[in-house]
């Protein structure tokens, strides 16, 4: 079960999340997300983190040039991008050696046929709930929508994921799903994770 915390905006927090070695850290360079990380932490604060965790830039609807310059800037190993992206946007960007997750916004109307021509370019999907704002709602989607799903591409489960869902993550099969993205229910305010939280859930699903 891989997880990804995200959302992390605090030095000391950031610190304190490495220690409960997630397989991924989410930073979110969307300005108008209440996580927005840019002027709370530096390139140099996250050269703390172990290469054992992939660093990972959140974007959304940002010009490919732009994200380009963000990951070298500092060092992110994935790139996901939780806007409109297109699939050419994604092409760039993996041809520019970039590990990308591309993030959809579910509905019982999504139809996951769309997602095939993704597939080449993406090294993973991330299923979060729809909403008509971009970034996360903090809200779950009903997570039977993903049995309409059959690709074979592997996908982060998303969406309003809190302490006190280890028993229906466990319960919950589906032959492409690796792991959990955890993010405003674990907060103990925004950007800032209760450490205790994440390491009871991570310690019960893995």
């Amino acid at each position: 079960m891989k997880v990804k915390i995200c959302g992390i905006a605090n030095r000391e927090n950031l610190l304190e999340i490495i220690e409960l070695n997630p397989d991924f850290m989410g930073f979110i360079f969307y300005p108008f997300s209440p996580r927005y990380m840019k002027d709370k932490l530096s390139p140099v604060d996250l050269l703390e983190i172990p290469v054992s965790i992939n660093k990972t830039g959140v974007f959304v609807n940002m010009n490919v040039i732009e994200i380009v310059d963000i990951v070298s800037k500092y060092n992110l190993d994935y790139i996901q991008l939780h806007g409109n992206e297109s699939i050419d946007d994604c092409k760039q960007l993996s041809s520019s050696g970039l590990n990308v997750i591309k993030a959809f916004r579910l509905n019982k109307d999504f139809n996951f046929d769309i997602l095939s021509e993704y597939i080449p370019y993406c090294r993973c999907f991330l299923f979060d709930t729809y909403t008509p704002e971009y970034g996360g709602s903090g809200k779950k989607f009903n997570w039977d929508i993903i049995k309409k799903y059959k690709s074979g591409h592997p996908f982060l489960l998303s969406g309003g994921i809190e302490p006190s869902d280890a028993e229906k993550i466990l319960s919950f099969s589906h032959p492409s799903f690796i792991g959990i993205d955890l993010n405003s229910r674990f907060e103990l305010s925004s950007g800032i994770k209760d450490v205790d939280k994440l390491k009871m859930l991570m310690k019960s699903v893995r």
